[in-house]
């Protein structure tokens, strides 16, 4: 992939746009194939959201070439762009918001193999979902249930009770997933999941719920590293307790889940 300085600062501008435009301010960084041509300048990306280090995690824990890959709620794509440079052999994007297909119908012009991409500006339909894929990303999805997507008249225990239903479901499309979850449902602060707001809290809810469906195969934790910055480690009794210095976000598990549906 060739791309020049002005083609990557294009890029960029759609994504300041869009800070100014949505709540979900922060998410929208450059893919890393993108991000390449601008290190080193006032332009490079801020991980807000840390999303090198959760790729990193996640490239440690999955295999992701030749792998067909579905990424539910992409926004901008940057791990479907990243997992295309890991070699899988065709990545599948689902993202309700019109900002973020801009984005994405734009950025794909610039990738070595399009026909390798395909993306979906629509949300995903949980009950209605019929393929079948090697790996999938649901991250920091489900929360948003009765918001951004779904009923919004839900009471907050019929909501929980769905997240684990469209989770579960996915069993049956997906061999690998990996999945994160907010603690506060549609975002809110004042109106957490589970009474203590804590992660041994999310991972039981998590094991038990998905037990007959999914076989949880990894948890990572983030930590952080001595010298500065961040790392997910596996799940440990140090790492479980939750570190309010770290804000919310990085005290959200990630998990590793295999279907027990498929084979």
């Amino acid at each position: 992939m060739k791309l020049t300085k002005d083609q990557a600062l294009g890029l960029r501008s759609i994504l300041e746009k869009q800070s100014r435009n949505e709540k979900h301010i922060g998410y929208h960084i450059l893919p890393e194939c993108f991000d390449t041509v601008l290190k080193g300048t006032e332009y490079e990306n801020n991980y807000v959201f840390w999303e090198k280090e959760r790729f990193s995690y996640f490239v440690n824990k999955v295999e992701f070439y030749n792998k067909k890959v579905v990424d539910v709620g992409c926004n901008i794509g940057y791990f479907l762009f990243g997992v295309l440079e890991c070699g899988a052999r065709e990545v599948i994007g689902y993202e309700g918001k019109d900002t973020c297909g801009e984005f994405i119908n734009k950025a794909v012009n610039f990738i070595d193999s399009p026909e390798r991409f395909n993306f979906i500006n629509e949300y995903f339909q949980f009950e209605g979902e019929a393929g079948s894929y090697d790996v999938g990303l649901l991250l920091n999805v489900l929360h948003h249930l009765g918001d951004d997507y779904g009923e919004s008249s839900l009471s907050m225990t019929a909501a929980k009770k769905k997240m684990l239903d469209q989770l579960n479901g996915l069993s049956k499309n997906v061999e690998t997933l990996i999945f994160q979850m907010g603690f506060n449902w549609k975002g809110d602060r004042h109106s957490c999941l589970f009474p203590n707001g804590t992660k041994a809290e999310m991972i039981e809810f998590i094991r038990e719920g998905t037990y007959e469906f999914w076989e949880v195969q990894d948890i990572g934790i983030a930590e952080r590293k001595k010298e500065g910055g961040v790392v997910y480690q596996p799940l440990s009794e140090k790492n479980i307790l939750r570190d309010d210095s770290m804000g919310e976000f990085l005290n959200r598990p990630i998990f590793v889940l295999r279907t027990k549906m498929r084979g």
